[in-house]
């Protein structure tokens, strides 16, 4: 369903610019600088930029989606749960009666296991 928004979105907006008469050019230069902002994100490994591209990458190729029963190996804390929400900046883990707020750029850097459903009741 969200890719379908995205590509609806897509299509809104290049239907726009075709009305209101954007030119080629005017739309490298807007993609130029879109892929250059994508570009300064994949390097900027801590800030918010980060997150975002993170976001990205786990909506395509993160292997476990809401609902999902998981642990990060973190040595300082123990971050399981169940998988509630994956936003644009944060992954919501349930834990009991907790919610954890995981930033999406730790959660590509750390290992994930996925636990089995019966764990749960644990």
């Amino acid at each position: 369903m969200r890719t379908l928004n995205i590509l609806l979105s897509l299509a809104l907006l290049l239907a726009l610019f075709v009305v209101l008469g954007v030119e080629y050019e005017q739309l490298a230069v807007l993609a130029s600088s879109i892929f250059a902002v994508v570009g300064v994100a994949l390097f900027a490994q801590w800030s918010i930029l980060s997150n975002i591209t993170a976001s990205f990458v786990i909506f395509f190729a993160f292997p476990y989606r809401v609902g999902d029963y998981v642990k990060v190996v973190d040595k300082d804390d123990d971050i399981s749960g169940e998988i509630e929400e994956i936003a644009l900046f944060h992954v919501i883990i349930r834990q009991g009666d907790r919610m954890i707020t995981y930033p999406n750029s730790l959660i590509l850097q750390k290992s994930v296991i996925k636990m089995p459903t019966q764990s749960k009741a644990e």
